[in-house]
């Protein structure tokens, strides 16, 4: 989710309490600690709107299309077919109850791997995975989906369920030929919850390899929930210092980055850098991908190896909504690599 607990037990007297509470869907809170809460709702309010809405998709496309028209016909057979990529931040596998910050339901993993099933995406890039000793969400929904191939980068602890740790990953078809993760750098802003100053939690990036393609996955520290901006002033320098990362991991080679970007407006914050890079990005600029927001933090870019045929903003029963983009590989030496494997692991 958008909202992130990030420093939560660093808070003096009611951490431990205050965490808990978070995580349960502050039904219950330690004395004294209904005041940070009030924060964080505040802090969230700009943001959201009264009552969840699982409406239809924004409407640069056509919202009685069924979804898989509104896509390219990419899950079919043809290896030399675009490359179909999905981007979801899935709190933990849980659905939304409201766009009240922490409202989440139990686990139901079934729910996300039938949204998935219906567009049979290549690649499909999560934040908010969780990790716990008995496993992961993203490795469970992979066997779900029968998707065999997995990257998982730890984060930082989660702000959804006691003693777990939020997490990045890629879930692929095909298989994943390289891999490594890398620290984002780490903001300068003066962070508080509750009036109280917290140190900022680690964020990754992920960059993998498949069919000759780098994937990047990201998701960077909620600078809005602190009630700071990645639009101006110290904000925009890390937006800056976060492009700088993606940039270096990208590198020269054909690239796509699939991310939560933790920012309403990325164009705005983020544009300059894509264009820089030689990357459009997949959704319009009128798209919406969270209920209640006044924009879109999820995007998927694509470096000009790639041509977007088809997006959809698929509306889900969670606080973010699934986004799916088709790329039409434009590059032959790629498309050639990218048939190979996909031949190779029919």
């Amino acid at each position: 989710m958008q909202v992130v607990l990030h420093a939560a037990r660093t808070l003096v007297d009611n951490v431990d309490g205050l965490a808990r509470a978070a995580a349960n869907r502050i039904k219950t809170l330690p004395r004294g600690a209904e005041g940070a809460v009030r924060e964080y709702r505040k802090a969230d309010q700009p943001f959201r709107a009264a009552e969840f809405d699982t409406g239809v998709p924004p409407r640069y496309l056509p919202p009685e299309t069924p979804v898989s028209h509104q896509l390219s016909g990419a899950a079919g057979a043809d290896p030399r077919r675009p490359f179909r990529v999905v981007t979801w931040n899935i709190a933990g596998g849980r659905r939304a109850l409201s766009t009240d910050a922490f409202d989440y339901a139990d686990v139901d993993l079934p729910y996300f791997a039938d949204q998935l099933r219906r567009l049979n995406p290549d690649v499909i890039n999560v934040q908010e995975s969780e990790i716990d000793t008995n496993g992961s969400t993203a490795r469970e929904l992979a066997e779900l989906l029968g998707y065999p191939h997995v990257y998982e980068t730890p984060m930082c602890p989660s702000h959804i369920s006691n003693h777990k740790t939020l997490s990045l990953a890629v879930i692929s078809r095909l298989p994943i030929d390289d891999a490594r993760s890398q620290l984002l750098p780490t903001t300068r802003l003066d962070l508080r919850v509750g009036g109280q100053p917290v140190e900022p939690y680690d964020r990754y990036a992920q960059r993998v390899s498949i069919g000759g393609i780098n994937v990047v996955n990201l998701h960077p520290t909620p600078l809005g929930f602190f009630g700071h901006s990645y639009e101006e002033g110290a904000g925009a320098e890390h937006a800056r210092e976060i492009g700088a990362k993606v940039r270096e991991m990208v590198g020269d080679d054909p690239g796509v980055v699939a991310a939560d970007l933790n920012t309403d407006r990325p164009a705005k914050v983020y544009g300059s850098t894509f264009e820089e890079m030689g990357m459009s990005a997949a959704l319009e600029p009128d798209a919406r991908t969270v209920p209640g927001w006044d924009g879109a933090p999820d995007q998927i870019y694509s470096s000009r190896d790639f041509q977007t045929v088809a997006r959809v903003v698929e509306a889900t029963d969670t606080d973010h909504h699934l986004v799916c983009a088709d790329l039409e590989v434009t590059n032959p030496r790629l498309l050639d690599s990218l048939a190979a494997a996909r031949e190779a692991n029919t």
